[in-house]
């Protein structure tokens, strides 16, 4: 099969806090596999131009926002990928500082990649969706302190957020989100609310 018409669309959102320091190599490494992977199928089924894309989003924690380079975009370029993945630098993490044993911003990760994939063409792409990160966000799981509390830049509680971004998921025709969990199971916890909410 040949020349086809593949419309497919690769996002990467990974946590970029401190914690992830010790499996960053190995992560970095298994990224880079599956950018490879996407070249060699694109090559190999001579996909035209344009039909696989990708994106690679970071993200910490509210305070740390402007830490972060997500003024990024979709790109069909496998070393703009591998370049930007190999510039990364962990850092900051649980800025609220209210959290028993920490969490994070995912919701921004969330945010930056659905700005992208809502442009034109991509919104009509089929869109393989992967969290890499060893921490859940806040509020995702039972008892979490910060559940409450007032998100920073919304003004609302911290556990009504997740609903504005899962209306936006629901508007892709073909969209499936996978999460990686790194050194420990606690990113099943917001793996748990998009299961039950999205």
């Amino acid at each position: 099969i040949y020349n086809q018409d593949v419309k497919l669309c690769l996002t990467i959102v990974m946590d970029a806090t401190g914690s992830m320091y010790e499996s960053l190599e190995s992560v970095k490494n298994n990224i880079q596999l599956i950018f490879n992977n996407l070249e060699n199928i694109r090559e190999k089924y001579k996909v035209n131009e344009g039909g696989i894309v990708a994106q690679f989003i970071e993200y910490m924690d509210y305070a740390d926002r402007d830490k972060i380079d997500n003024n990024c975009s979709i790109t069909k370029s496998i070393n703009d990928l591998w370049n930007r993945l190999d510039r990364i630098e962990l850092d900051g993490g649980d800025s609220l500082g209210i959290c028993n044993g920490w969490c994070e911003d995912i919701q921004y990760g969330v945010e930056c990649a659905l700005n992208n994939m809502e442009k034109t063409p991509y919104k009509d792409y089929s869109h393989l969706f992967l969290i890499v990160g060893d921490i859940n966000c806040h509020g995702d799981y039972d008892g979490c302190s910060c559940s409450e509390r007032i998100h920073p830049d919304f003004g609302i509680p911290i556990t009504e957020v997740w609903p504005r971004y899962f209306r936006r998921v629901k508007n892709f025709k073909n969209l499936h989100i996978s999460f990686i969990p790194i050194r420990n199971d606690r990113l099943t916890y917001t793996f748990n609310r998009f299961k039950k909410e999205s």
